[in-house]
């Protein structure tokens, strides 16, 4: 079969038709996604200003001379407890950190007075 006789084959025109029904189909899929995304997006932005109207504060790392200031007590007292495992802590290197809020949540957890 020559190419002149092939391009006017059924076969070809149905080929062809299906490639365009296929095309459409997913070009309206890919539209009915990019319209769910923006209807997305629109709602995260109305509602995004409204949930931050303050500012998010990172918390950072201290020392143990930061914590042991923080909590009004002797450096040494930090060693004792961090032997116990008594409080929380990260070491890179010979340094070691803490973050203020996990020091004082398991603190509170491990000395909190119970009532009678």
């Amino acid at each position: 079969m020559n190419i002149s006789g092939m391009n006017n084959s059924p076969e070809i025109h149905r080929l062809a038709n299906s490639i365009a029904g296929l095309v459409t189909v997913i070009t309206e899929l890919i539209n009915a996604k990019v319209k769910e995304a923006n209807a997305a997006r629109v709602a995260v932005d109305a509602v995004l200003p409204q949930q931050v109207s303050q500012p998010i504060v990172l918390e950072g790392w201290v020392s143990k001379k930061g914590v042991a200031e923080h909590f009004n007590i002797s450096v040494r007292s930090i060693d004792n407890w961090m032997k116990r495992g008594m409080l929380p802590y990260i070491r890179t290197g010979k340094s070691v950190r803490f973050k203020l809020s996990e020091a004082e949540e398991t603190l509170n957890h491990c000395f909190k007075i119970r009532g009678r």
